[in-house]
């Protein structure tokens, strides 16, 4: 792997002290306030300065580190700040229902000030007939797994015309789970253009996948070669 590659999906800068310091809306702050997080852990103080710098990154961390936050505050932020567009703008990929419902509910929580920011979840184990109104009415973020995100895709009830930043939430989990190919397929589609890919893992099984096969293939992707 090239090392200019390397530098682009590392996380090299040095903790934020503080939230405030980040230069967050202050709907946001006073959401995170509410969330009883009165300063950063080292995953947010690392990915949120980074990921709103416009980098792409792949981050680690153990449970209970408020991972979702991490990705959760730049997608929520990048909302605020494109307020002209109501389609969607950040996809984030979960391995499982449970987990697109929790990091769904987490995001919720960032936009409780915010006014016409909507977060949507679509996963499988529901019928999908019951998802297409909510995606309709809009939602700058979805939050599914990979196969009912590809469903909807088809459907064209998930347009990504204006998507600009996708997350692989317990990305080493997805492949650990079989999802390897249905992320895939979800990337090649939405990499046609330039996007931040935030992957974001705490386990260590897999990061040598993680770190060695899914650069090369956003780049294999990113060079059309898929």
């Amino acid at each position: 792997m090239s090392n200019e590659l390397n530098e682009k999906i590392e996380i090299t800068e040095e903790p934020t002290v503080s939230f405030e310091e980040m230069g967050l809306s202050e709907s946001v702050l006073r959401a995170i306030h509410d969330m009883e997080f009165s300063q950063p852990t080292e995953i947010q103080a690392r990915a949120i300065p980074a990921v709103m710098s416009g980098r792409d990154i792949i981050g680690r961390s153990h449970t209970g580190t408020g991972k979702t936050m991490a990705f959760g505050v730049p997608a929520v932020e990048y909302c605020i700040r494109n307020p002209e567009c109501r389609d969607t703008m950040v996809l984030v990929l979960c391995p499982t229902r449970e987990l697109a419902m929790q990091a769904c509910d987490e995001v919720r929580k960032l936009t409780r000030y915010t006014h016409g920011i909507r977060a949507v979840p679509v996963y499988g184990g529901q019928p999908i007939q019951n998802q297409i109104p909510q995606l309709r009415r809009g939602a700058e973020i979805v939050i599914g797994t990979p196969g009912r995100v590809m469903d909807h895709i088809h459907r064209h009830t998930l347009k990504l015309d204006h998507l600009a930043a996708i997350v692989l939430d317990e990305a080493d989990e997805m492949l650990n789970m079989g999802f390897r190919v249905a992320a895939a397929a979800v990337l090649v589609l939405v990499l046609k253009v330039d996007l931040q890919i935030m992957p974001v893992s705490y386990g260590i099984g897999w990061l040598s996948m993680l770190v060695y096969e899914l650069p090369l293939l956003i780049r294999y992707m990113k060079e059309d070669k898929l």
